[in-house]
């Protein structure tokens, strides 16, 4: 008998990477909880290592598809399981769930496969202002250089747009 690599997950780390495939920050995945961020991030390390992934946003995706193929519930760690190769890493799930799981690996590598395409652009992405369940801290250093050239470039293009509308006031008079 072959075990799943998801089958060997604790019950805390499928909730943390439930959440974090709601694109959600290990603060917030914390405060959801009720833990530390650090013990977040210490769950989300061990299932990362758990099922071969890359990082913490493939590890989540590939516990939403093994979900949605139907082995959440189910015994997938039974005889006539079949290996699909996800990525660089194999994945293993059971063989009458085959079909659900083909499907979602032929829409994922073709970038069809987000679940969460029905997620409000203002949750799905991480505004630099305070919002529900979200502190103006929780943004990553990159996220903050990222949200400063936009700030600046939008500031720069209205400003750019004052002085043409200065210079065209100052030729209808002059």
């Amino acid at each position: 008998m072959i075990a799943s690599p998801f089958d060997e997950l604790t019950d805390k780390q499928r909730e943390c990477l439930r959440l974090a495939a709601d694109h959600m920050s290990s603060k917030e995945i914390a405060r959801a909880l009720g833990i530390s961020a650090s013990a977040v991030e210490q769950r989300l390390k061990y299932a990362v290592r758990t099922l071969g992934a890359r990082d913490r946003r493939e590890a989540a995706r590939q516990f939403a598809r093994w979900e949605q193929a139907g082995c959440g519930e189910s015994t997938c760690g039974s005889p006539g399981v079949e290996e699909f190769e996800a990525g660089p890493h194999p994945v293993i799930v059971e063989a009458r769930a085959s079909d659900a799981w083909e499907a979602a690996q032929l829409a994922d590598s073709a970038g069809y496969f987000d679940p969460h395409w029905d997620k409000p652009l203002a949750k799905a992405v991480n505004w630099p202002w305070a919002g529900e369940g979200r502190q103006p801290a929780d943004l990553s250093p990159s996220q903050r250089v990222i949200w400063m050239a936009v700030i600046t470039t939008g500031l720069l293009l209205v400003f750019g747009v004052f002085v043409a509308g200065l210079e065209a006031l100052s030729r209808l008079h002059g």
